[in-house]
Order: structure tokens, then sequence, then C-alpha cells
């Protein structure tokens, strides 16, 4: 019982750390130009994503994905960011979980 509890807080923890990582990159790459049309970035913040794919199932990167965009368009964004943002970062999840298929 203990061992199954100490799991789940370590998956939680790894979970927690990896939205945080994420949403921070995604806040300071709003920072870096690299082509003069609003709303593309490079997507640096998807590196956390591929690794909770790697790490995690699915359904906990898509958990993360999720929190990401809502924190960081809550926080720095707008409501048209949120959906650039999430279009782009789903999108990405598949095509990475497709690549890893």
């Amino acid at each position: 019982m203990q061992s199954r509890n100490k799991t789940k807080i370590i998956r939680l923890t790894t979970m927690a750390l990896l939205v945080s990582m994420a949403a921070v990159l995604s806040y300071f790459e709003r920072f870096i130009p690299v082509i003069t049309v609003p709303g593309v970035k490079l997507g640096l913040a998807n590196i956390f994503t591929l690794m909770a794919l790697v790490l995690l199932s699915w359904r906990e990167a898509l958990l993360i994905l999720v929190s990401r965009v809502l924190l960081v368009s809550f926080f720095a964004g707008s409501p048209i960011s949120l959906l650039y943002s999430m279009s782009g970062g789903v999108t990405s999840l598949l095509a990475m979980y497709l690549g890893m298929k």
C-alpha cells in the first residue's frame, strides 16, 4: 500500500516539475525574436512535453501540456495566444506520440 502511494507521489512531483519548467521556458521564449509574424514561437517548451511522453503516459503528457498553456496564458497572455498555444501544443503532442509509435 505504501509503495503505491510513494509511486503516485513521485509521478505527481515529476509532473509538477515538468509543468513548472515548461511554463518558465514558454514565458521566456516570448522574448526570443525568431520571425516577425505575431504568435510564432520556437516551441522550446515542447521539450518538456516530450520528456513527459517518454517518462509518463500520453494522458499525463496531455495534462502537463494543458496545464502549461493555461498557466502561461493566464499570467502573460491573451485569449488568442491561448488558442494558438493550445492548438500548436496538441498538434505537436500528436506528432510526437505518432512518431514514438
